[in-house]
């Protein structure tokens, strides 16, 4: 798929909420971190997603966050370090 994000996870999917309209997929794309996404409902049917899959999150510059200080001075959910 061609895109122009620059910011890629690989990981495999560890957890799946689903609500009848949006659904909460958590996976995993290293050791001690999970993103977390949600999704429409019927996105998450159409993709077949299941606990255990590989998936890949897109995550275009703009919704990127840059902090500086301890995890959770940010408030939001998908927090890595930098390195």
């Amino acid at each position: 798929m061609p895109t122009s994000a620059r910011n890629v996870f690989f990981g495999k999917v560890t957890a799946v909420r689903e609500t009848p309209l949006l659904t909460e997929v958590t996976f995993q794309p290293q050791a001690n971190y999970a993103v977390v996404s949600i999704i429409s409902t019927e996105s998450y049917e159409r993709l077949a997603l299941r606990e255990g899959e590989p998936v890949m999150a897109i995550v275009k510059a703009p919704g990127v966050l840059v902090g500086k200080g301890p995890k959770g001075a940010i408030s939001t959910r998908n927090c890595f370090p930098a390195g």
